[in-house]
């Protein structure tokens, strides 16, 4: 599967910029920052190539800036010296640096906002699927600070199919979608759709102080036990662009299904987008036990 969602998100690499949230206006903006490099001195700890070597120039390069973000050398978002001053410093022409600098963006190690410069990309954070938690619990756990922002919360039609799943006959659902932002930048946006009349008093009040989970156990004493959930790529559009703040068109990572009670009884659908340059998924996969009257 990880190979699959990787083809697909072959050019999910470019997307990354340097964003922040500003919650005064509910929008998102770019905040460049200006480069901190101006002397030689502050490129002593960059190295330098070997001319005589049979590497060739650009591959030395993008090894040389490589090993600095990956020793910490370089933090997450911290710019990169402009290309001119790159190349002053390895003695190359343009081209090379260029060059390296192309490798890095496509490895996603790096990512350019126009007028601004170059800067190094942050990790993204794990989301364990295996683990029946909500996002914003499995984000805090990794240290990660969480703002969860409740985009919708009304009472909708209930499309067929989710209908359907949700093992009922009334034709409305409780809506709740959240925007998570994890350490300053927007990464989901997680929509749920809840039974009514089971939970049709639940508001945005109620996630104010954490997740949909603890709400939903807090008020009403349900908890998930298990959940059926299908994973895939799909490509956003202008509303998903919006509360994520990219492109029109950007590859999103994708989960849909049904959460489970302790009476195994579904109460919840859900509907997730992640940006893949913020979030990746990891599965816990096990061998079934080997089936003695098979053959």
């Amino acid at each position: 599967m990880r190979a699959v969602i990787a083809e697909h998100l072959g050019d999910a690499q470019e997307v990354a910029t340097n964003l922040r949230f500003s919650s005064q206006h509910n929008i998102m903006s770019y905040m460049p920052q200006a480069s901190a490099f101006r002397t030689e001195d502050d490129l002593g700890h960059f190295g330098s190539v070997d001319r005589l070597s049979p590497i060739p120039l650009h591959h030395q390069v993008t090894r040389l800036l490589g090993q600095l973000i990956d020793d910490g050398s370089l933090s997450p978002d911290e710019p990169l010296p402009p290309e001119h001053q790159l190349a002053a410093h390895y003695g190359t022409s343009i081209a090379p640096v260029r060059q390296a600098l192309l490798e890095l963006t496509q490895a996603g190690l790096i990512y350019r906002v126009p007028g601004s410069g170059t800067f190094v990309h942050r990790p993204p954070v794990v989301e364990e699927v295996s683990h029946l938690t909500s996002f914003s619990e499995s984000m805090r756990e990794r240290g990660c600070s969480v703002e969860v922002k409740v985009l919708e919360s009304e009472l909708t039609a209930l499309p067929g199919e989710l209908g359907h799943r949700l093992e009922t006959t009334n034709q409305q659902a409780q809506l709740l979608r959240r925007l998570a932002i994890v350490d300053g930048y927007p990464c989901a946006v997680l929509s749920s759709y809840l039974s009514v009349p089971r939970f049709q008093d639940l508001t945005a009040s109620d996630l104010e102080r954490g997740s949909l989970y603890g709400a939903l156990a807090a008020r009403y004493g349900v908890a998930p036990t298990r959940a059926e959930t299908v994973i895939g790529v799909t490509r956003s559009n202008s509303e998903l662009s919006d509360r994520l703040a990219i492109p029109v068109g950007t590859p999103l990572l994708a989960a849909r299904g049904t959460t489970f009670d302790e009476s195994d009884r579904a109460f919840e659908c859900f509907e997730l987008h992640y940006r893949p340059d913020r979030v990746e998924l990891r599965f816990d996969s096990h061998r079934r036990p080997s089936c003695p009257d098979c053959g």
